[in-house]
């Protein structure tokens, strides 16, 4: 019904011959660009309308920092010396707005023939969504102190604070203004709590309509890669240090023989999600991946966690996998030179002791093999999309025939002596051998297949991406799984599993072949390449997951500039090139690489749960590729899977999860909430979304009319909802 009274009012006013003009008056920490989307609006359905939106000061900080009674002078004079306005307008004021026309209605002179209201603070607030950003501080000072000349003269809220322990002071505020002297022909005040405004946008979608839009129209992204540059990504995302080295460490700490089986396990999950994430990705080819897709089914805020969330997945991905390329460089060298090079410059001045959980020294310098690689991916990504995309088919190719000559050349050494007992007895460690210890090995090895997502980061440089994306992304996984199976069996069966404890386990199985030197080498080589690979394609991925959220403006604008030339966003790159580069080259960073398996896990879960959602929200999309097995069993049962995986996550591991998520919060509340374009463009429309309703205008009009009087003032229990 308010939506109706509101309509009612804006076709009465509006719809004569000469349009009278309409003045708007934006809330708290806001400016009048904020109201353009109302505005265009109102000269859009009634053209030739003078339509104004007045700015206090200098918008954002002065809506905040003046007092109401300054803001309400400054309102007036600008009004009165507007010519355009002289014979009388319209009013609509938005949150604090509302109080600023209200008491511009009280202290001056205004020819306002019709007033709205909407979301207004005419019965005074007591807590503000917006003030939880704030430090702690301020927030007990504005609440302990908020009647204090000091504050009353410096924060606008102040004016119209209601603390329900000080009503008496309460009352004698701003806010507690009496009706106007000359009440306007309709005074309307539409009421939302702050509650369910704040709530709305955090649960806002992004609708399919909009997002088609953004898909079907030029992007700035060029698309130049075929199905086979989308597999060789996947592929280069996927194997690397999970396989070089994980493969062995949880063989020898956790599992023993029944590290295979622990592969075939984790390898059945991500083959679960690739499924959720090939129908998503075909259905939306977004550069934003799960974000986006979240986005469109589960709204904002959870989107800003899963885009949060996969850039803690890419960036932990990025330095954990640069640094084992630094070691791996530093053992090439050794092996074919016998020179030392781990004591000089491939090592971090600081380390992490994992017995005893605390930092220590090392006694080096810098790790400068991490620090040249990265730097090395940074400019090839700056170059463009398709000398990557060939780079990294190269070394793909290249690290696939080097782990087929291992298979192939090793096999008929393996003595099936070392497969027994396949499961070793449990040695009283949940984690430690045994069942228990398999599935212990499956979380500590699930890092092993992270990566066949990255495909979707870049679905927006695909020719056709409906049709490659699938193929790319179970493509990928696939292959991943049938290479760890053959590598995993030939290597614990060639040297008991216990030996296998190693930075380079496949050097150490290499050692019960004949072959000596040069298949050890061979085998660096193919590590080398491997993690180039993955760290390549992780900061390509990292990077267009950073313009997705910054194009919705979740994130500084700064992250979505595109180079003309190169058709890459080039500023990203480059800051998570250097800063990639400071920490892997100083920092302990191998620590972080369980937590990208957490990470992976809860966003494969989110990918799961959307597919269920947007069968039902979005059933008449066409689809190109659907989950097979209907829309339940697989995203079910992968979802379980995935949170049966995370009980073996260490506490640490958690912990810096948590800590990560937090940070993450900080910054959502801080900056991306303020800027999100959707939550502006929900904020400009609410008037505007009633428009459907045109057609029983007239009806209501007439009933509207005959109640007309001084009386229809309407100040409903409106709260702050300036969210």
């Amino acid at each position: 019904m308010i939506r109706l009274v509101f309509l009612l009012f804006i076709t009465t006013v509006l719809s004569s011959s000469v349009y009278r003009p309409v003045v708007l008056m934006h809330g708290i920490i806001s400016a009048a660009d904020d109201m353009d989307e109302l505005a265009g609006w109102i000269r859009t359905s009634f053209p030739g309308i003078y339509v104004v939106s007045i700015e206090i000061g200098n918008g954002k900080d002065d809506s905040f920092l003046w007092p109401v009674e300054k803001q309400v002078e400054h309102f007036c004079k600008t009004v009165l010396d507007d010519e355009n306005l002289r014979q009388g307008f319209n009013m609509l004021g938005y949150s604090q707005g509302s109080v600023i026309v209200r008491g511009a209605l009280e202290k001056c002179s205004l020819p306002v023939h019709n007033l709205i209201t909407l979301s207004g603070v005419h019965q005074g607030v007591f807590g503000m969504p917006y003030l939880q950003t704030l430090p702690v501080q301020f927030r007990e000072l504005v609440t302990k102190f908020a009647y204090e000349d000091a504050i009353q003269n410096a924060i606008s809220a102040a004016n119209y604070w209601r603390d329900p322990d000080q009503l008496d002071r309460a009352v004698r505020t701003f806010f507690d203004l009496p009706l106007p002297r000359r009440l306007p022909k309709t005074c309307i005040a539409v009421e939302m709590s702050c509650a369910e405004v704040f709530f709305n946008r955090l649960i806002a979608r992004k609708p399919w309509r909009d997002l088609n839009t953004e898909l079907q129209t030029k992007s700035a992204f060029e698309r130049r890669l075929s199905w086979v540059h989308l597999l060789a990504i996947g592929l280069g995302a996927t194997i690397g240090a999970g396989i070089f080295v994980l493969s062995g460490q949880a063989a020898a700490q956790y599992s023993g023989p029944s590290i295979i089986i622990s592969f075939v396990i984790t390898g059945v999950i991500a083959l679960l999600a690739s499924f959720s994430y090939s129908e998503l990705g075909a259905m939306m080819p977004s550069s934003g991946s799960v974000y986006t897709y979240t986005y469109a089914a589960l709204g904002e805020y959870l989107a800003w966690f899963n885009g949060w969330n996969s850039i803690l997945l890419y960036l932990f991905g990025i330095l954990t996998v640069t640094v084992a390329w630094s070691k791996h460089v530093a053992l090439f060298i050794d092996i074919v030179s016998d020179y030392n090079v781990t004591s000089m410059i491939a090592q971090a001045p600081v380390a992490w002791n994992e017995d005893a959980e605390r930092f220590f020294v090392t006694g080096q310098a810098i790790n400068l093999p991490a620090i040249a690689i990265t730097i090395a991916i940074t400019i090839l990504l700056i170059i463009g999309i398709r000398p990557t995309a060939i780079v990294n088919l190269v070394l793909v190719v290249i690290k696939i025939i080097i782990i087929l000559i291992f298979i192939f050349a090793c096999c008929n050494y393996v003595n099936r002596r070392n497969y027994n007992p396949f499961f070793p007895p449990n040695i009283g460690s949940f984690s430690e051998y045994g069942v228990t210890g398999m599935l212990q090995a499956c979380t500590y090895v699930f890092f092993a297949y992270v990566g066949f997502d990255s495909v979707t980061t870049v679905a927006q440089e695909a020719k056709l991406p409906s049709g490659s994306l699938p193929i790319a992304i179970i493509g990928s996984t696939i292959i991943s799984l049938l290479l760890y199976i053959g590598i995993c069996t030939v290597m614990v069966g060639l040297v008991p599993y216990r030996l296998l404890n190693s930075d380079s386990p496949l050097s150490e199985a290499i050692k019960a072949t004949p072959y000596g030197l040069w298949l050890s080498i061979l085998m660096n080589l193919g590590v080398i390449a491997s993690l180039a690979t993955v760290a390549l394609t992780v900061m390509l991925s990292q990077t267009r997951i950073f313009y997705a959220m910054a194009h919705d403006g979740l994130l500084p604008p700064i992250f979505a500039k595109i180079h003309s030339q190169t058709t890459t966003p080039w500023v990203s790159i480059l800051i998570s090139g250097t800063f990639c580069a400071v920490f892997s080259g100083i920092c302990p960073v191998d620590i972080l690489g369980e937590s990208t398996s957490i990470s992976a896990l809860i966003t494969y879960i989110f990918a799961h749960i959307t597919v269920i959602v947007m069968r039902y929200t979005h059933r008449d999309i066409p689809r190109t590729f659907e989950v097979p097995f209907g829309k339940w069993l697989i995203p079910i049962i992968g979802s379980l899977l995935c949170i049966l995986l995370m009980k073996g996550i260490t506490k640490p591991t958690g912990y810096r999860f948590l800590a990560w998520t937090v940070l993450g919060q900080i910054i959502y509340f801080s900056y991306g909430f303020w800027h999100s374009k959707r939550r502006k463009l929900m904020k400009s429309k609410y008037v505007s979304s009633t428009v459907e309703l045109l057609p029983t205008v007239e009806t209501v009009m007439g009933q509207y009319a005959q109640n007309e009087s001084q009386g229809n003032l309407v100040f409903e229990n409106n709260f702050e909802s300036e969210a």
